[in-house]
């Protein structure tokens, strides 16, 4: 659970969890493919590149790299199917694969396998500097 007291990693670490835990989810669960991919690399790219994931180990990051190699080919193909309809999350092969990573992921990071409240829409407070 997140407080006024979170640092930045604690917080980039909860909202990945969350959304690996959104692209885990059964297909009838899950409801925008597109918001699901760009909630995953909102919290996985500063995750790496601010080095919130040096404390997890080869075969934990090695699970979220899979992830992210996965919905970067997804995107490389640059097919609309998998991301405007309805039906393609519970009938591309492509969204079938990336549910099994996550849930590989998640059992990997020994994270929650249950749907998230809600990685839509979700707001962070955060100080402003006052510069």
């Amino acid at each position: 659970m997140l407080t006024e007291h979170s640092t930045p990693a604690e917080i980039n670490l909860y909202y990945l969890e969350d959304a690996v835990r959104s692209l885990a989810q059964p297909p009838e669960l899950q409801q925008h493919g597109e918001e699901m991919v760009v909630d995953f690399d909102a919290w996985y790219v500063p995750a790496v590149s601010d080095g919130y994931l040096a404390d997890l180990g080869p075969d934990q990051c090695q699970a979220l790299e899979k992830i992210d190699h996965l919905l970067s080919e997804m995107t490389a193909l640059q097919e609309p199917e998998p991301w405007t309809t309805s039906e393609a999350l519970a009938t591309s092969s492509w969204w079938a694969v990336v549910r099994e990573a996550a849930r590989d992921a998640l059992r990997i990071l020994q994270w929650s396998p249950d749907p998230p409240e809600s990685v839509w829409n979700k707001t962070i407070v955060g100080v402003e500097s006052q510069e």
